[in-house]
């Protein structure tokens, strides 16, 4: 496996979002160091910047990225919740961009989110049948 970055990867995002901030901190703090410089576009540079990141990605439901981490390559994660509500997991799929939309209403996505909240639910966490 790989170690991904949180800031700018569907996976880190989903983490980031969702995850422990508290935990996350120090690896934030780490990649904003190192990120001095990038495209803010691709890298979220302040803090202010990744509260709207976290914000778009839990309005989103998933962690996305469009061809900003590996050129050509579009992202998708989804969050998977334990009994306690506390993420678990993100499953993530990854694609071309000529061949993969990570478009939220693309038909790949939306069963991704299906997935995710189908296991979800296997783990005991309280989904709405209406969010699957």
């Amino acid at each position: 496996g790989s170690v991904l970055p949180l800031l700018s990867s569907a996976t880190g995002r989903t983490f980031l979002a969702y995850g422990d901030t508290q935990m996350l901190e120090p690896f934030i703090e780490q990649e904003l160091a190192s990120q001095k410089g990038k495209s803010a576009a691709t890298y979220p540079g302040t803090k202010k910047q990744i509260k709207e990141l976290i914000k778009t990605t839990r309005a989103e439901q998933v962690g996305r990225v469009i061809g900003d981490l590996l050129v050509g390559v579009n992202s998708v994660s989804a969050p998977v919740f334990d009994h306690n509500g506390t993420l678990v997991l993100a499953l993530t799929m990854l694609g071309s961009e000529l061949r993969f939309s990570a478009a939220l209403d693309a038909a790949p996505v939306r069963q991704l989110c299906r997935t995710a909240k189908a296991f979800s639910a296997q783990l005991g966490y309280h989904v709405l049948v209406d969010d699957i």
